[in-house]
C-alpha cells in the first residue's frame, strides 16, 4: 500500500510515471513477481502509474510466459 501510495504522489507532483527496474530478476520468487504484477496492473483514474523493467537471464521470460 504504501509503494502504491508513494507512486500516486511521485505521478501527481511530477507528472511523470515512475520506472522500476530490477536487475537479475530472474532470481525473484513467484510469490515477488505475482506482487510485481498486481502493482503495474494498479489503476487509478484509468492511468498507467508505474513502468516496470524486468532484466534477466531467459529463464525469466520461460516463467513469465508460464504465469
Amino acid at each position: 500500500r504504501a509503494i502504491r501510495t508513494e507512486i500516486t504522489r511521485l505521478t501527481l507532483e511530477t507528472g511523470q510515471r515512475p520506472v522500476l527496474i530490477i536487475d537479475e530478476a530472474h532470481h525473484l520468487r513467484n510469490e515477488i513477481l505475482e506482487d510485481l504484477r498486481l502493482l503495474t496492473n494498479y489503476r487509478m483514474d484509468f492511468e498507467n502509474r508505474l513502468c516496470l523493467l524486468l532484466v534477466g537471464l531467459t529463464e525469466l521470460r520461460r516463467r513469465l510466459a508460464m504465469a
